[in-house]
């Protein structure tokens, strides 16, 4: 326990007189992460309360909502207690059952700590978690702020176990008596967290380094110092050349361009997160933006994702939502060599490949890149478009479109794509018998739309 008390004065995770909330699932973590904060409460005067989540994702789920609050009545804690149908908010909202929990659980502690005002918020995180969720952000691609995962201190949040492994926490709790359940869960490689945990991880300690736990670790304080000193001259730099005017909000390109790169992307984002309400841009998003901000002539546009667009206009960048006509309407040249286009409602990927057979995905269309006419034009449909799919006569595109069952209300998302002023395709509903791949074909282009 000692420990654990030290982390908490080293990193100045609780002071006095503070409201503390304890997310408590029943596990190990969560159960010495209680005890621990419950035998600091008179060093530090405080108010302490309790919640739990209930997910009924599995058949013990009601007996550890029980023994939570058992112990909580022992401790004379307050402790609130939620019961959650996360299986039906998965299939609501199309996440995974991971994501869906993880969604659910911090409405309700960021409700709970509303409600009562709570200073801070604990949570049980150790150093295992800590390097699985580095690791996890590498595997899917991330920059410094994704290695800085689960500091110490994340706003109201702590994480006062950091310092500890699974094993250390769960030696804690036999000595101190402290009772737990196990979530069976965690031991079916189900999920990439859990496949990290119980078999990439162990090899590579196995194979490469027996401490590359701690390794990650640190890999996250690093990140996180470093994350906090460019906060500090990204809020400086962000005064300098952002501004809000009537027509939107503006960056300042005479400014921007004096910036190193590093410092632009991560001001671009932090606008963007500003003007659409945390929202994060993809690292192709952003080199778009660079290259139209780079560009010496004329005027240009750029679309973003919930309508919001991009004006270049001069030495500004001008970030503002669409009107209403123009939230339907969209027309957009796409230069050879440009792998990604960014839309209104989504977003294609293209890629050159050699002829010969190809299995496509639903979302995929292939086209004979001998027959393409660039610049491509990608555009939303417009009255009498017509066009000659496979193996069909001249159709009027709307006529497609009623046959594919698609709503009347998503019609004009649907991306057309023209080469040298025909049709070639209608997103990945339809192509064009003109544009085929056959048996003649040397080299193909697959065409990867993805909507919002």
């Amino acid at each position: 326990m000692e420990r654990i008390y030290s982390y908490i004065e080293k990193m100045g995770l609780l002071q006095p007189q503070e409201t503390v909330i304890v997310a408590v699932s029943g596990g190990a973590d969560s159960m010495l992460a209680l005890n621990a904060i419950y035998r600091l409460r008179e060093k530090y005067n405080l108010k302490l309360a309790a919640v739990h989540i209930n997910h009924n994702l599995r058949p013990s789920a009601s007996a550890e909502a029980e023994m939570v609050a058992e112990t909580c009545r022992e401790l004379s804690v307050p402790c609130m207690v939620y019961n959650e149908d996360v299986d039906k908010y998965a299939k609501e909202h199309h996440l995974s059952l991971e994501a869906a929990g993880h969604e659910v659980r911090y409405r309700i502690f960021a409700a709970e700590t509303a409600k009562i005002s709570a200073d801070k918020l604990v949570l049980g995180h150790h150093l295992n978690d800590q390097a699985e969720t580095v690791l996890m952000h590498l595997l899917k691609g991330c920059g410094i702020s994704g290695l800085a995962a689960l500091p110490a201190k994340q706003g109201k949040i702590i994480r006062p176990l950091l310092a500890l492994t699974k094993e250390e926490i769960l030696q804690i709790c036999a000595r101190e008596k402290i009772a737990y359940c196990t979530d069976e869960s965690n031991f079916a490689p189900v999920c990439l967290r859990n496949k990290l945990r119980l078999e990439l991880l162990p090899e590579l300690r196995a194979e490469y380094n027996p401490k590359l736990d701690q390794a990650l670790a640190n890999l996250a304080q690093l990140a996180a110092e470093d994350e906090e000193f460019f906060a500090q001259i990204c809020a400086a730099k962000y005064e300098e050349c952002v501004k809000e005017e009537e027509k939107g909000t503006v960056l300042d390109l005479n400014f921007w361009h004096t910036y190193p790169i590093s410092l632009k992307r991560r001001l671009l984002q932090i606008l963007w997160q500003r003007i659409s309400g945390e929202q994060k841009l993809d690292f192709a998003q952003i080199e778009q933006i660079i290259k139209l901000a780079g560009e010496e002539k004329g005027n240009k546009t750029m679309h973003l994702p919930d309508n919001w667009q991009l004006s270049k206009q001069y030495d500004r960048l001008i970030f503002g939502k669409k009107s209403a006509e123009e939230q339907t309407s969209f027309s957009l040249s796409w230069a050879e060599g440009q792998e990604e286009l960014i839309l209104p409602f989504g977003r294609i990927i293209r890629r050159e490949c050699a002829g010969g057979d190809f299995k496509l995905a639903v979302n995929q269309i292939a086209v004979d890149k001998a027959k393409l006419r660039e610049p491509l034009i990608v555009r939303s449909r417009l009255n009498g478009d017509r066009m000659r799919p496979l193996g069909c006569g001249e159709k009027k595109v709307k006529d497609i479109l009623i046959d594919k069952k698609i709503p009347a209300a998503l019609r004009s998302s649907v991306p057309i794509i023209e080469s040298g002023g025909k049709i070639l395709c209608l997103g990945s509903l339809a192509l064009s018998e003109e544009f085929k791949v056959t048996k003649e074909t040397k080299s193909m282009v697959v065409f990867t739309f993805y909507t919002k």
